[in-house]
């Protein structure tokens, strides 16, 4: 038995923990987990599990189906709506070739090499999520309650809920800042403290669980699909993303004698995240419901723009603390909560890091709100937009050869073919009932209300 293994148990010993869960997640972002008794603990920490990874999502074919799913001891947690006799640890794993080499479509492989270019090149990446869900009655599926923005009990049933929330999370180990009504129905948003990259991506993962059970146990039902209802808000997942200096942790995007104090590294990085973001829709904005979101007028960017505090551009430079070289940051807005973090965290990383080593200038910053821009300011300026369809961005992803290597081929393939054939489902189901627009389809609900 090796030491880390001895200090594992040890854990598990002191928690009388009876169970242990361990997970990854398919390439499309959905949770996998097996449960084992204790008694298995010693053996599964020295050589993994093994599983049939022909059925697991965007993973191998039945040829070479054996796969191997390994923990990482840093991810460790008691799940906290466990206890007693049911107590249970849990830990998030790397999937493995039998010959012990990474497999190569394994999201968190796919981060982790995303990390190591960051890594060459002196950096250390940090991201801040903010996730959005919508709470449902579990007895009819309509909204929970229809609160405005900020708004308390009585307005807002769900504050219990989210405070119990707060609490697991912080058992979890993330280190939520503030959990707030959203402008729709139901909607609510919680954000967490920033941290490295992969325990980041790790974070929201265990965030969606905990949403999700603990919802259950209220009899609701929580949903992160990207827009739910036609008329309300839909459901974003900024990204605050940032720099640090691996060795002296000094953060990258801050320079006292820069204007706004805006480094000219960050800058470059803006110029990088533009460029590609065409091609990153297909990971930040997955689904065919993602693409109702991406309309005018709901504080969802679809223009390729940047800026200081403005709500409607893609990039926004938050502006609170200007003076502060631990708040500066870039955030990202044009993720949505249906996103595979992993996979989303890795392209949002790669294309920044191409505006910094091609010095990709971003273009002049937006100070005016772009919803309200007539079409010849538009043209004037030259902003372009996003796809206005996972068509479209697929489209978009197969002209950009960079995003395309922050997956790697094997991932790239496996993931476009899965898309394509969602998006192809999608338009032989309106061909049959007609085109909803921007409306909500039920196709869009049976596939995703639950799944998301």
């Amino acid at each position: 038995m090796s030491n880390l293994s001895t200090r594992l148990l040890s854990r598990i010993k002191k928690e009388k923990a009876q169970f242990v869960t361990l997970q990854f997640t398919d390439l499309l972002g959905r949770v996998r987990s097996r449960l084992f008794p204790v008694y298995r603990a010693e053996e599964i920490f020295d050589d993994g599990f093994a599983f049939d990874g022909s059925s697991i999502t965007g993973f191998v074919d039945i040829s070479e189906s054996d796969m191997v799913a390994r923990p990482d001891p840093s991810t460790f947690v008691v799940l906290p709506w466990t206890s007693g006799d049911e107590k249970s640890i849990m830990m998030f794993c790397d999937c493995h070739h039998p010959n012990g080499q990474p497999f190569e479509g394994d999201p968190r492989h796919i981060l982790r090499r995303a990390i190591d270019d960051c890594s060459k090149m002196g950096f250390k990446p940090e991201v801040g999520p903010e996730e959005e869900f919508t709470l449902l009655n579990e007895s009819d599926r309509k909204p929970l309650d229809y609160a405005l923005y900020m708004d308390y009990a009585p307005y807002d049933p769900a504050e219990p809920f989210k405070m119990e929330l707060l609490h697991a999370l912080t058992q979890l180990g993330l280190r939520p800042e503030v959990a707030h009504h959203e402008i729709g129905p139901g909607q609510n948003e919680v954000n967490f403290e920033h941290s490295d990259a992969l325990s980041s991506a790790d974070h929201v993962l265990m965030f969606k669980q905990a949403v999700k059970i603990l919802a259950k146990k209220h009899g609701m039902i929580a949903t992160f699909m990207p827009k739910p209802f036609f008329g309300y808000g839909a459901h974003g997942a900024h990204r605050h993303v940032s720099l640090q200096d691996a060795d002296s942790g000094r953060n990258l995007f801050f320079d006292k004698k820069a204007p706004k104090y805006l480094s000219s590294t960050a800058r470059m990085f803006i110029g990088g995240l533009l460029a590609h973001a065409k091609a990153i829709s297909a990971f930040a904005s997955p689904t065919v419901n993602s693409y109702k979101r991406l309309v005018p007028g709901l504080e969802a960017p679809i223009y390729l723009t940047w800026g200081w505090g403005n709500r409607s551009v893609l990039v926004k430079v938050p502006s609170y603390f200007p003076r502060n070289p631990a708040a500066a940051r870039v955030e990202f807005r044009g993720t949505d909560s249906s996103s595979n973090p992993y996979i989303e965290y890795a392209t949002i990383l790669k294309a920044g890091l191409d505006g910094i080593k091609n010095s990709i200038d971003p273009g002049p910053d937006v100070s005016e709100n772009v919803y309200h821009m007539s079409p010849e300011k538009v043209r004037e300026l030259n902003i372009s937009v996003l796809p206005n369809s996972l068509g479209e961005a697929l489209e978009a992803l197969k002209k950009d050869r960079l995003v395309q290597e922050a997956l790697g081929e094997y991932a790239y393939t496996k993931y476009v073919k899965l898309k394509e054939a969602e998006w192809k489902d999608y338009q032989a189901e309106i061909e049959r009932t007609g085109d909803p627009g921007i409306q909500i389809s039920d196709w869009e609900l049976n596939k995703y209300l639950l799944s998301a």
